[in-house]
């Protein structure tokens, strides 16, 4: 997926290797965290980003719930107001189809956020 210029001036792409210090660095601002702690893994497996001048603003991680079902967490929902329409929502949706498909259940992805957990922490 390209980046989506919207038309409100806001930007959705999805989340590359090099997007991962600016998303901890966001979350840890969302959450008021110990910048020394590891994240924890309610982190979740970011893979959209929505940007306002080159500046993330808010981001969609898979995470996984206690059905072990795969499912999505939007950290900063205060983002959707941003956006015309549904253009979030649809971009967020079709993002979610196709990260869905790499991950076949709970434990696949806890194993994926694992090991970027533990590659963030090296960095």
């Amino acid at each position: 997926m390209e980046q989506v210029m919207l038309k409100t001036g806001w930007e959705i792409q999805e989340v590359y290797a090099t997007d991962m210090r600016d998303i901890v660095s966001f979350y840890e601002q969302l959450k008021i965290k110990d910048k020394d702690a590891l994240l924890p893994e309610s982190f979740g497996l970011p893979f959209l980003v929505a940007l306002k001048e080159g500046k993330i603003a808010g981001f969609a991680s898979l995470v996984p719930d206690m059905n072990g079902e795969v499912h999505y967490k939007c950290y900063s929902d205060d983002i959707i107001a941003y956006f015309s329409g549904s253009e979030w929502q649809r971009e967020l949706a079709a993002a979610f189809a196709r990260q869905r498909q790499l991950f076949s259940d709970a434990d696949h992805l806890n194993s994926g956020i694992s090991k970027l957990l533990r590659w963030i922490g090296q960095s």
